[in-house]
């Protein structure tokens, strides 16, 4: 395969990404809790589907697209849209540092990931991705059992039971999804999506606030390596 040929292919997919996010925030007025997650959610599960059918070297390709994306928002700050779809405001005024944060643990987290436990990553991508994804918008509109968790110098960073639930059920869907795809036994995949989910519910409750790309992806990428190895599944 010619790598090259994957740029525009990719960047394409980026900027029409991108024009989808900003079309919901100016047009339809969502707020960036959702327009946020819903880039996350696509960059994460593509990014798996890239890892799992094309592999590595077009993995990192998208990936250097995407994060150049971004950082060209931050960039451009408000004079981009997609800068609007990004930023929080609860995380004003380090909303920046709340956008790259992110990405350089999405970056490091799948690097890491990809490198250590190969396609088995698919899993912790698409756990991240639908599971962290969806935990903040169900927590943000239905989240009552609110507690505190570790952020950084004066910003306060609240999360919910609710949300925290979300990543558990979610998480299991989305690991079920990734060893089907993977076409993992159905016992086999059960299993191990069931302890998955409860290890990156576990990792997003406690972890720094935003370096759960980082976190939730090696500690489910980890997890599902270990049980597929102790279930003596070779992949």
């Amino acid at each position: 395969m010619n790598h090259y040929l994957l740029i525009p292919l990719f960047l394409l997919y980026g900027l029409l990404s991108i024009q989808l996010i900003s079309w919901f925030k100016r047009k339809k007025s969502l707020r960036s809790v959702y327009t946020r997650k819903i880039f996350h959610i696509l960059i994460f599960s593509t990014a798996g589907i890239i890892i799992l059918y094309l592999g590595m070297v077009p993995l990192f390709i998208f990936g250097i697209i995407i994060s150049s994306l971004v950082i060209i928002a931050v960039v451009r700050s408000r004079n981009s849209n997609f800068y609007k779809a990004l930023v929080r405001n609860s995380d004003e005024p380090a909303a920046k540092f709340f956008i790259i944060l992110p990405l350089i643990s999405t970056a490091v987290g799948g690097t890491a990931a990809v490198l250590l436990f190969g396609k088995i990553s698919l899993i912790g991508f698409f756990v991240s991705g639908w599971a962290d994804g969806l935990a903040e918008p169900i927590g943000k509109k239905w989240g009552v059992h609110q507690y505190r968790t570790l952020s950084w110098g004066k910003t306060k960073t609240i999360k919910s039971l609710e949300g925290t639930a979300a990543v558990l059920i979610f998480g299991f869907f989305a690991a079920l999804a990734a060893l089907g795809l993977m076409q993992i036994p159905c016992l086999t995949a059960l299993i191990t999506a069931l302890i998955c989910s409860g290890a990156a519910a576990c990792a997003e409750a406690f972890n720094l606030h935003g370096t759960d790309n980082f976190t939730v992806q090696i500690v489910v990428s980890g997890t599902a390596y270990l049980c597929l190895e102790k279930l003596l599944i070779n992949i």
